[in-house]
């Protein structure tokens, strides 16, 4: 009798582990399922795949690879990785680093002396992390004729706008801020030194050894790529193609599949890499004021979340979207992509990490906060517009209904006279500064005033500017009360009054779906113009 129950209780601890990774198995399956369940055979979809503990758990395809053709999207179905790329040049980076052929504290110049002197060294380490300064090319290219979609970039196209680039957005090692121009640049780093074209050289060392047999880097986006996926821009009865016209590598350019991507998650996973690699990966850097950035050295955001570490990035070029996760505490793996930018996949990991590790993130439950009540004149203090001293944005506090608010926004309610909160986001006043976070840091916010322009001022504005940064010239004429401005005779757009900072006056629109702001010094005559990622690109007016 001993013997028997003995026998049902083995069997029973053998077989419980396995009933409740079943269970959590089902779960997941059950919740992808649902979250994507939309995306069917009227509209362009994805490809997940999952990974737990070295057991597939779902890798499935939804939606279409062409709308044109009724093509399925399939589970070896190629899209671009975009963003993604960026561990795979990292990592190229790092494995020059191990061979002692660079180091990583060294100056870029040494290597790309066409790059500007910027008075201060910029090193290996800023660029693998975004803490360089450097404006993104890309984005200076919105300011000129040849945005996206209108010409098609090369390598060596996007290294002349670089090495143009007269400024920075903020000195090197002093804040983090996400440039494609980081990792172009350090694509043409790893040709330098290896001796080798930068795309040979990572299918040679990754690529190959990997296994990444779907996996190929794109020299040419006419090529016909075996089992590609179109990529869509649009909704449900209105899609639009958009495919990338590009033909630039290092901060993009890779072309996989989600199993992939899994074999280059599962290397690393495995140590095959080797522990030196493994720990550079995941080094953070340091900024000047002692903050550690989450964007390490391997091309990859590396921080906490409850329930695990995780080691991610995504992508986004035209329509497709791209993501890689890995949460090693639990060993979790997700590899997604996708032919439709709609698609925000980071909440479908992260529910992921909270089936398979148990633990619910924390949330503020407004209800429980104690407010207090400010006085009428601390209220009245705050009301005002804001303006970010380190980009475009602008923030207005009104006061609507006798309650302070954000303009088209929700209402801000008290934790102490410093420290305002609307949902989830905290707004946080120094004197008359605002602090809000931007990507990884607060940012400063300054009090301004609002311009209403008069006709004397936006004639003083009126004429040609030409940006040798940018190689283009623009042409602001008084339109409605305003101004509009117009790139080398073509495409209107018309700018908005913004703000008034001592001689400063700002004009905001909207170009080819970025904020740009433009900055005039009322004094000097001087103009700025600015967007995400590439700020005071200088214009000079014809006299």
């Amino acid at each position: 009798m001993i013997r028997k129950n003995l026998i049902i209780f083995s069997l029973t601890v053998l077989i419980t582990p396995i009933y409740a990774q079943q269970n959590l198995d089902s779960r997941a399956k059950a919740y992808i399922d649902s979250a994507l369940k939309k995306y069917d055979d009227t509209v362009p979809g994805a490809v997940v795949h999952v990974i737990h503990k070295g057991s597939l758990v779902y890798q499935k395809a939804f939606g279409l690879a062409d709308l044109e053709l009724g093509v399925k999207l399939k589970e070896n179905s190629v899209f671009e990785a975009a963003s993604v790329s960026k561990q795979f040049t990292a990592t190229a980076v790092l494995m020059l680093v191990e061979q002692g052929k660079i180091k990583i504290e060294d100056d870029i110049r040494k290597y790309i002396p066409e790059l500007p002197d910027y008075g201060k060294p910029i090193t290996i380490a800023q660029l693998l992390t975004h803490t360089s300064g450097l404006r993104d090319w890309r984005n200076v290219g919105y300011v000129t004729d040849l945005v996206n979609q209108s010409f098609v970039y090369g390598d060596g196209d996007a290294l002349n706008v670089i090495f143009r680039q007269k400024g920075l957005n903020f000195p090197s090692g002093t804040k983090y801020s996400y440039s494609n121009s980081n990792y172009d640049l350090l694509a043409l780093l790893v040709e330098r030194v290896s001796g080798e074209k930068f795309i040979d050289f990572s299918t040679r060392t990754m690529l190959k050894p990997l296994g990444m047999t779907n996996s190929t880097w794109r020299t040419d986006y006419r090529k016909v790529i075996k089992n590609r996926a179109k990529s869509y821009m649009g909704v449900k009865g209105n899609f639009i193609t958009q495919m990338p016209l590009d033909n630039t590598n290092g901060a993009a350019g890779l072309l996989t599949t989600t199993e992939d991507l899994q074999k280059w998650i599962a290397w690393w996973k495995d140590g095959k890499f080797g522990p030196t690699l493994a720990k550079l990966r995941l080094q953070h850097y340091v900024l000047t004021n002692g903050t550690e950035t989450s964007y390490a050295l391997g091309g990859v955001h590396f921080y906490s979340k409850p329930g695990s570490k995780l080691i991610t990035h995504g992508g986004l070029l035209a329509g497709y979207r791209a993501i890689t996760s890995y949460y090693p505490d639990i060993d979790l793996s997700v590899t997604f992509l996708s032919n439709t930018r709609e698609l925000i996949i980071p909440k479908v990991a992260d529910q992921l990490l909270e089936i398979y590790s148990g633990v619910k993130p924390l949330k503020t439950d407004s209800t429980k906060l104690k407010y207090v009540k400010l006085s009428p004149q601390e209220v009245q203090q705050k009301v005002g517009l804001y303006k970010n001293t380190l980009g475009v944005r602008t923030v207005e506090l009104v006061i609507v209904d006798g309650k302070l608010r954000v303009k088209n926004g929700g209402e801000l309610k008290a934790l102490n006279k410093n420290t305002l909160v609307t949902g989830d986001d905290k707004y946080q006043f120094q004197g008359n500064n605002l602090l809000l976070p931007d990507e990884e840091a607060l940012v400063t916010y300054k009090k301004v005033e609002t311009l209403t322009p008069d006709s004397t001022l936006l004639n003083k504005l009126t004429g040609l500017y030409y940006s040798a940064d940018a190689d283009t010239k623009i042409t602001l004429t008084v339109y409605k009360n305003s101004l509009r401005y117009t790139r080398n005779g073509y495409k209107y757009i018309y700018l908005r009054p913004s703000y008034k900072d001592g001689n400063i006056v700002g004009f905001s629109g909207l170009d080819n779906g970025l904020m740009v702001m433009f900055d005039f010094d009322t004094t000097r005559g001087d103009l700025q113009v600015s967007m995400p990622r590439a700020l005071g690109i200088a214009f000079v007016k014809n006299k």
